[in-house]
């Protein structure tokens, strides 16, 4: 039978996929939801001492375990005993890919899940192939292959952005573009995204046209 309680640190590493943002007031642990404190029991005694935002991430924990089935329960559990028994370099590397994750687009995303839910339903032995051709690899091929992938992305992010442009303005676009930092180019891609199809050009035209410290400091000083 499922406990009541669910381990403390497995709660708290849903919080890395429930979010981190803060409410604005989080209310005592007595008045919390009774489902909710019977998962948070652990955390009971610290929960006066904890800021807003701490309160407010553990309840997020809480209520998306609290959503599972017993079954999502136990794969969360499982995943948690794998995290348990990694390394500190092994965990750094899954926060250092969460943190690419959350820098992808939404369109980047979407076509990462699709490619895992192809993954998900290849044979079992099919699976377990490509896990072990990726087991074997020295870190040098690893590094290549993820080094691949960003530069397809890079390239897929400046054709995009290269959509629209006049022919006569093409050149001096690629020149600034290549010219870009990497994190640059990203703030310009998601601004660009962000806009109606009609605006996107004025910005594109604008930021080309721009000094190099003046660009830094409107894409990624400026809201």
């Amino acid at each position: 039978m499922m406990k009541k309680t669910a381990h403390p640190l497995l709660i708290a590493s849903l919080l890395l996929l429930a979010g981190l943002a803060a409410s604005a007031a989080e209310p005592a642990f007595r008045d919390l939801p009774p489902a909710e404190q019977r998962v948070l029991l652990p955390f009971a005694e610290q929960w006066d001492a904890m800021d807003q935002a701490g309160r407010a991430a553990l309840r997020r924990g809480a209520q998306r375990w609290s959503a599972m089935t017993a079954e999502e329960r136990r794969a969360a559990a499982a995943r948690f005993g794998e995290w348990s028994r990694m390394t500190p370099q092994q965990r750094a590397e899954i926060r250092s890919r969460y943190e690419a994750w959350r820098q992808l687009d939404a369109q980047q995303q979407q076509r990462l899940r699709s490619s895992f839910e192809r993954f998900r339903h290849l044979p079992p032995g099919e699976r377990q192939r490509l896990r072990e051709r990726w087991r074997s690899m020295a870190p040098d091929e690893r590094r290549a292959v993820l080094d691949g992938m960003r530069a397809n992305q890079r390239a897929d992010e400046g054709q995009r952005l290269m959509r629209g442009v006049p022919p006569a303005e093409r050149e001096a676009t690629l020149r600034v573009l290549e010219s870009m930092p990497h994190e640059e180019r990203r703030a310009l891609f998601r601004r660009m995204q962000s806009l109606p199809v009609g605006e996107r050009e004025t910005l594109r035209a604008k930021v080309v046209g721009m000094a190099p410290e003046e660009r830094r400091r409107f894409l990624l000083e400026s809201p």
